[in-house]
C-alpha cells in the first residue's frame, strides 16, 4: 500500500474499517534484513521488514482495492501461490522466497491452505 500517497480522506475511513483495524494489530514478522535487487551495489542495498496481517475478517474485494504500486513499484497483482503461475515464478528479485515465508508462516499458523 502506498501509504505516503493515500488521501486523508482515504485514511481516516481506512483507519475506521475493519481492512484498518486488521492493519493495527501486530504483524507476524516473515523476513527482516537484506534483500537481492539488481539496484544493489557495493555501497548501497536494499533491507526490509515483510509483516504478515491476519486478514481473514475483511472482504477480499475490499483488500484488492486497497492495493495500489509505491513509487517504485510498476503495478500489483494478485496472484496464485505455485509453480504453474508465471508471475509467482517470475517475482521481482527477492519477492518469491519472501512470498514463500508468508506461506509458510501461514500454513504453520493453520490460516493458509496446505
Amino acid at each position: 500500500m502506498d501509504w505516503a500517497n493515500t488521501s486523508v480522506a482515504k485514511r481516516s475511513k481506512l483507519n475506521t474499517s475493519t481492512i484498518g483495524k486488521a492493519l493495527q494489530t501486530e504483524p507476524t514478522i516473515v523476513y527482516q534484513g537484506y534483500v537481492w535487487d539488481p539496484r544493489n551495489t557495493d555501497h548501497a542495498w536494499i533491507e526490509t521488514t515483510t509483516g504478515l496481517f491476519d486478514m481473514s475478517c475483511c472482504d477480499p474485494n475490499e483488500i484488492r482495492n486497497l492495493f495500489t504500486a509505491g513509487d517504485d513499484a510498476k503495478n500489483v497483482a494478485w496472484v496464485e501461490c505455485h509453480e504453474q503461475d508465471a508471475r509467482y515464478v517470475n517475482a521481482y528479485a527477492s519477492h518469491k522466497s519472501i512470498i514463500d515465508k508468508a506461506v509458510i508462516a501461514m500454513t504453520n499458523s493453520g490460516e493458509g491452505r496446505s
